[in-house]
């Protein structure tokens, strides 16, 4: 079968240790990821720090994209997390936020002379990007397997999130988007082959029942 699936195998963590040889994984490095304030969604607005990002209407287009590439761990993998600030319960609505990776520097999504209004208004408009958004992983056809633009999720949607919730989002060194919440996987998508060889950037979209969003800064 050719879809999502939450945590199997071929997609397991990491042991805490590595039990062939009794050594302990490096500590991954820190890094602080700031949102790029120049290439903001017209409908978004970023805290002085560069860090929370926060849509002002219900209309969409809150799109954000990080300055500078996600660092690449030693295995080659890249990694960062998001969390929740402001959610609200009883949504009307069944939809939330949008957050994955892209290859497309900052300084590439608006071409010279375009402004914030000429953002994409969803990050999956973004050119050459993966990530997840609804009860949906989206994936860049150009590399994925198949071919394929959407595959549903069946036991995972954004709109579950609530305040205080943390997402991690890992493109992995053999190319699988996945996705945690709190520390728990919820998504694997091996059909995605993202090329962690090439520098990628983290993007975030606050949307509908999620209001604003940080990107946290990582130390291990």
């Amino acid at each position: 079968s050719r879809l999502v699936v939450r945590a199997m195998g071929c997609c397991a963590s990491k042991k805490a240790t590595d039990v062939a040889t009794g050594e302990q994984p490096v500590k991954k490095p820190e890094f602080h990821l700031e949102v790029n304030a120049a290439v903001l969604g017209e409908n978004a607005e970023v805290s002085p720090d560069g860090m929370v990002v926060r849509y002002k209407t219900l209309s969409g287009g809150a799109c954000a994209v990080s300055a500078k590439e996600i660092p690449q761990q030693k295995d080659k993998s890249r990694y960062f997390e998001v969390e929740v600030m402001e959610h609200v319960e009883n949504f009307p609505h069944p939809n939330g936020m949008l957050v994955g990776v892209t290859l497309t520097p900052p300084g590439k999504i608006l071409a010279e002379g375009q402004n914030r209004s000429d953002m994409p208004s969803e990050l999956n408009d973004i050119k050459n990007s993966w990530g997840v958004k609804v009860g949906s992983c989206w994936l860049d056809p150009t590399y994925s397997e198949g071919g394929t633009a959407v595959y549903p999720l069946a036991n995972f949607a954004t709109t579950k999130l609530k305040t205080g919730d943390k997402l991690g989002v890992l493109a992995a060194a053999n190319g699988n988007l996945e996705v945690t919440v709190n520390g728990k996987q919820e998504v694997c998508c091996s059909m995605a082959k993202i090329p962690t060889d090439q520098p990628l950037y983290a993007c975030v979209q606050p949307h509908m029942n999620t209001v604003a969003v940080r990107l946290v800064a990582q130390g291990s």
